[in-house]
């Protein structure tokens, strides 16, 4: 017996936020994809961390898992992410079924 995921009433929102940052002093913008229609400012900042400094070899740029929203906001201003402006409210772009 297969089961079909929208069968539970399930369902996962993403919206789309779009971000305006400086980036090492040169402004800059991103449409970053979130559960929710607010953008927390950490959440935020850990994606840009992400997409400026994900593919580079050493880890230690990358704050820790467990790092409080503090940290994070204070490691993405040492790395040159500063000023970050969020969307009040994201767009709906899907309405998934698990």
């Amino acid at each position: 017996m297969t089961h079909d995921p929208s069968e539970t009433g399930l369902h996962t929102r993403l919206y789309r936020h779009r971000v305006s940052y400086l980036y090492n002093e040169q402004p800059r913008q991103q449409e970053l994809e979130y559960e929710g229609e607010r953008l927390p400012p950490e959440v935020a900042a850990l994606r840009l961390l992400e997409i400026h400094y994900g593919d580079t070899e050493n880890s230690l740029l990358m704050p820790s898992a467990d790092a409080s929203p503090q940290e994070v906001m204070d490691q993405a201003q040492l790395m040159g992410i500063t000023t970050l402006e969020i969307q009040s409210h994201g767009r709906l772009i899907t309405d998934v079924h698990h």
